[in-house]
């Protein structure tokens, strides 16, 4: 049986770090779920009771050795591990991702054509840096000319704090 490192992830950690994190939120504020995906994949998926706060689903490698967070409609990230040198710990740079989501500091622009999401261009702000993440999917100039664009400032989980952005410090 092979012994997983420490900074390797694993489902369970992810688990217990959102649902810390979201304690700290007013109660009602979002619903935490563990879901098995028809390809038998298991994630987390956080779902704000506001309808214009962003949506956070986590994903973790079976091997742990990298997660994926989706943030809003179809803003994709990738958290290796173990960290890369300098950078922070692994499930401390995933909760960050989160943490933006929750306190309402991400936005997005995507393109539709259809039902379908084929472009998504993100703006995360994680305080220390500001993350622009673009997600591109079966471009053509059809869908560019026919489709929709439509932007999204995510709202925070929690209303309230010091800004009406639901930052409390």
């Amino acid at each position: 049986m092979e012994t997983q490192h420490q900074d390797q992830f694993t489902l369970e950690a992810v688990g217990v770090a959102l649902r810390k994190r979201l304690a700290s939120l007013p109660a009602g504020s979002a619903e935490l779920t563990r879901e098995i995906g028809d390809d038998g994949i298991e994630y987390w998926v956080v779902s704000p009771a506001n309808p214009e706060a962003a949506r956070v689903v986590v994903y973790v490698e079976p091997d742990g050795h990298r997660a994926y967070v989706g943030l809003g409609h179809r803003i994709d990230l990738e958290v290796d591990s173990p960290a890369r040198e300098g950078s922070t710990a692994p499930l401390d740079e995933l909760m960050e991702y989160c943490d933006a989501a929750i306190e309402g500091r991400v936005e997005e622009t995507v393109w539709r054509h259809g039902d379908s999401i084929w472009r998504s261009r993100g703006r995360i702000d994680l305080r220390t840096r500001v993350l622009k993440p673009t997600t591109i999917e079966g471009f053509s100039l059809g869908r560019l000319r026919r489709g929709t664009r439509e932007h999204y400032g995510y709202a925070p989980y929690a209303a309230g704090g010091p800004d009406g952005r639901g930052e409390t410090g």
